[in-house]
């Protein structure tokens, strides 16, 4: 099924929406013909992004969204709900980005990257859920990360977020479609957005971290054309882009290497904590 023909008078709450993949997500989705609620809790991120839409001829609206609240996030669904009358895709893609050797996390910093990696789509899902059941349809797209599906070192926090959010998804995924509603597991790889610049390092400077990534990385637009291709396909699992896919295609066949490299990434990081 072509994009157009999916989205098109179709409704699409995206949390993270007003920077990287979210905001990319939000920009194609209403070049497509869906009505957009860029939820974020920068409101005024959201609002840009939401008035660029509509100077473009799109419809939006912007509302302020603490995924990790329950509260707002039901008080942001059902103002969405009020302005364009049904939600049929939700879009969990707020996150945070946390790398640290482990022997320095602390258990707030678990909380924190579990209640907005984690726990910030489980609210999302609670509260749409029920209201796409009722209707017979709907399509719930968590946004995870390769992180979800392949274990790193240096990301414990991060990645057993992201493997709780995939391993949500995978097993609701049959229940859901069995009601009705359709579910899309997302794993991207390194994509080049501000995710980086406000990812927390514990104990390594952030830009000599961030200076050890692929030079080359996809761009959130071209990410963002992926994932609603692949929803459009009504696709169960997507990963992109190659760098992922392989690692993925590693770790399943030869676990032991991804073992290894995490062994390498670990004694990286553990030097330039040292200097």
């Amino acid at each position: 099924m072509g994009i157009r023909k999916k989205f098109n008078g179709r409704t699409a709450f995206v949390t993270g929406g007003s920077s990287g993949i979210g905001r990319a997500l939000c920009l194609a989705l209403a070049k497509n013909g869906a009505a957009v609620t860029v939820a974020d809790k920068n409101f005024s991120g959201a609002d840009l992004v939401a008035s660029e839409i509509i100077r473009g001829g799109g419809t939006a609206a912007a509302m302020k969204t603490d995924v990790t609240d329950p509260g707002s996030f039901r008080k942001a669904l059902k103002a969405s709900l009020k302005k364009f009358g049904r939600i049929d895709f939700l879009f969990n893609n707020a996150g945070v980005g946390f790398s640290c050797d482990f022997r320095d996390c602390t258990a707030r910093d678990m909380d924190m990257v579990f209640n907005v990696n984690f726990r910030g789509a489980v609210n999302g899902i609670m509260e749409i859920y029920p209201l796409m059941i009722a209707r017979g349809g709907g399509h719930i797209i968590n946004i995870a990360s390769m992180a979800g599906i392949i274990p790193f070192s240096i990301n414990v926090p991060y990645t057993a977020s992201k493997f709780a959010l995939a391993g949500l998804t995978l097993s609701l995924m049959a229940e859901a479609r069995d009601l009705g509603v359709n579910m899309t597991l997302v794993c991207p790889g390194v994509i080049k957005t501000a995710f980086y610049d406000s990812i927390t390092v514990k104990k390594v400077d952030r830009k000599k971290y961030v200076s050890g990534l692929p030079s080359r990385m996809m761009g959130p637009e071209r990410a963002a054309e992926i994932i609603l291709r692949g929803v459009a396909g009504n696709k169960k699992m997507i990963v992109f882009p190659f760098h992922a896919r392989f690692l993925f295609m590693i770790n399943k066949i030869f676990p032991s290497l991804i073992y290894l490299l995490n062994k390498a990434m670990i004694k990286k990081f553990r030097k330039m904590s040292s200097n």
